[in-house]
């Protein structure tokens, strides 16, 4: 697929991506045919429409009595920074035929430059949902998602945060402290 015979798809089944890439929350046309090219996402055409089908593993990195959040990111091609506000510390698209667990720890290596063992991973959660995205804007997407827990090690903190410098994108971790209802968990 290329992006003529993606805008064809889209144009086909009713999706207006004219304003997909710019605004804060939005990616571009050509992000949607490389997470396809990727195998992180798949497009399948249904009666009077079409559906991103996605699996994304959502990670809490603790530590301490602290949770690391996605603090912001800001856009190299100049739109104006993204504020989230993921309740999570990394979520990550799997790719076809990956484990939950392994996209976890790649995705903690990418996005904090800390290699795991996916054993350290707890998991928390398995949810499934049928939604509008906020990534591609008119484009209902089926998401499973896999939530875990990672429990960080005294030499992986970093007690400034982390930073992630991606070819479109600098995200930068912060920080903050867990509610005082999830303290007692980590005592």
């Amino acid at each position: 697929m290329d992006t003529t015979e993606l805008k064809e798809m889209l144009e086909k089944s009713g999706v207006d991506y004219s304003s997909w890439g710019k605004t804060s929350t939005s990616k571009p046309i050509s992000s949607l045919l490389k997470e396809i090219e990727d195998g992180e996402s798949i497009l399948e055409e249904i009666a009077g429409g079409i559906v991103r089908y996605v699996s994304i593993v959502y990670v809490y990195v603790v530590y301490s009595y602290q949770v690391l959040k996605e603090d912001r990111s800001e856009w190299k091609d100049g739109r104006p920074p993204r504020r989230r506000g993921m309740s999570c510390s990394v979520a990550e698209k799997m790719v076809s035929g990956e484990s939950a667990g392994t996209a976890a720890a790649r995705g903690i290596e990418e996005e904090l430059g800390i290699t795991i063992d996916e054993s350290r991973l707890k998991p928390v959660a398995e949810t499934e949902s049928k939604e509008d995205s906020s990534s591609y804007p008119g484009l209902i997407t089926a998401s499973k998602k896999y939530v875990f827990l990672l429990e960080l090690q005294n030499a992986e903190y970093k007690a400034e945060g982390y930073v992630e410098d991606a070819s479109d994108k600098v995200t930068y971790f912060i920080w903050v402290d867990l509610p005082q209802e999830l303290q007692p968990a980590f005592s």
